[in-house]
């Protein structure tokens, strides 16, 4: 890692969905780390979790930070699990993460432009979608 470092701007990371040995190296040497999470109860007992496990690779990466991204959101207006989310992540005021503005919603155009070998900002047919991602980059790397 340190060495493609010296050669890349950027490197991304896809660690899995799970506390792995992967997950922990990479947090060992990344800048930042984006969590995505669901807004269903099951993701979120795994707050607590990774908040620790930041903490443990900050011990050794001073220079770590640490994202909530909520992911796979209802598109439905009537469920607020996402708001039940936000609500749990203040009232539990996480030391070591910090919650994203950007929401990425469970949308069909996901897996559509996926099956295209496409990002969804790239296959043009769902401009919600692409606006969230948009949304999404320009948080991660225009600080907005």
């Amino acid at each position: 890692m340190r060495d493609l470092a010296d050669r890349y701007d950027e490197i991304v990371i896809d660690a899995g969905g799970r506390d792995s040995m992967e997950l922990r190296y990479s947090l060992g040497v990344a800048d930042r780390a984006y969590i995505p999470v669901q807004p269903f109860q099951f993701d979120i007992w795994t707050i607590r979790q990774m908040d620790e496990l930041v903490e443990m690779a900050q011990g050794v990466n001073e220079n770590l930070q640490a994202y909530l991204l909520l992911n796979r959101v209802s598109t439905n207006p009537a469920v607020r699990e996402d708001q039940e989310t936000r609500d749990f992540f203040e009232q539990e005021k996480f030391q070591h993460l910090t919650l994203v503005d950007t929401v990425l919603r469970d949308r069909i155009a996901f897996r559509k432009s996926g099956r295209d070998g496409l990002s969804v900002v790239e296959w043009k047919q769902d401009k919600k979608a692409a606006s969230e991602m948009n949304q999404l980059y320009k948080e991660v790397y225009c600080g907005e």
